[in-house]
């Protein structure tokens, strides 16, 4: 995709094809571009303050659509939502300073999400109102005095796996949340345990089929968790061994 064919950002932050089969695509400083493969077009969606439609910021970070096909857009400043059957955008007052990294609908009905220096919020509301504030939400954050809040306020990751279980990357370690009590594990590195997570900057995670997690890491390559045992195997770039990892900068799993 160019701007021969109408796209018109070098950069991309973030993907999602909806229920429809359009992909909205986030872009860094062009807005979201969505693609209509049918008719082969980009459309455009941008912030403009002079129109009530408008993002609430041309960097686009996450893409996200729920069940009732309402669009979530985290962006550099801001979260926006959009109901695409009538094109009705709704900017979240509750997020319009934030950095919104990423954002995850759980199969309980919750929307999660997570921000670069707010912490963790999780919201349950009516899902066919476009907004947030008939909803009920819970904010988690960081609290150097308790062990048990989420590790770090900076937000880089959620993923539910096939129990159920919710599990968010930080720039700070990998965290476990327990329902019961709303508290979280952590899962840090160790510097002398070989079989704790490699490196505190959590960039992805992903459950297989076999029920490992796997969790990607800025610097520390990749990471298998064994739920059962509590312990993880590191896969990192070794120069020596040409089958290993290309480089220990690892973005995303899937």
């Amino acid at each position: 995709f160019n701007e021969k064919n109408g796209f018109n950002a070098s950069t991309v932050y973030g993907i999602n094809q909806d229920s429809k089969g359009f992909l909205w695509i986030g872009t860094d400083g062009a807005g979201i571009n969505k693609h209509d493969r049918h008719k082969s077009k980009f459309g455009l969606y941008d912030r403009n303050p002079g129109f009530r439609n408008s993002l609430s910021h041309n960097s686009v970070l996450s893409v996200y659509q729920d069940v009732y096909g309402k669009l979530w857009i985290g962006a550099e400043e801001g979260l926006t939502l959009i109901q695409h059957k009538t094109r009705q955008f709704a900017v979240a007052p509750q997020f319009a300073k934030d950095k919104v990294k990423t954002i995850l609908e759980t199969s309980s009905g919750h929307i999660w999400i997570g921000t670069e220096e707010n912490g963790l919020t999780q919201y349950r509301g009516n899902g066919r109102f476009l907004g947030l504030r008939a909803g009920f939400s819970r904010q988690y954050k960081n609290n150097s005095k308790d062990s048990l809040s989420i590790s770090s306020d900076n937000i880089t990751a959620i993923y539910e796996d096939y129990l159920g279980t919710i599990w968010v990357g930080t720039e700070n370690g990998l965290n476990k949340f327990n329902k019961e009590d709303r508290t979280f594990t952590h899962y840090l590195h160790e510097s002398n345990n070989p079989q704790s997570i490699s490196n505190n900057q959590i960039r992805g995670i992903f459950a297989d089929n076999e029920g490992f997690l796997w969790v990607s890491t800025y610097e520390g390559g990749l990471n298998r968790f064994d739920s059962e045992t509590e312990t993880f195997i590191n896969f990192k770039h070794d120069l020596s061994n040409t089958s290993s990892l290309s480089t220990n900068r690892v973005f995303s799993v899937h």
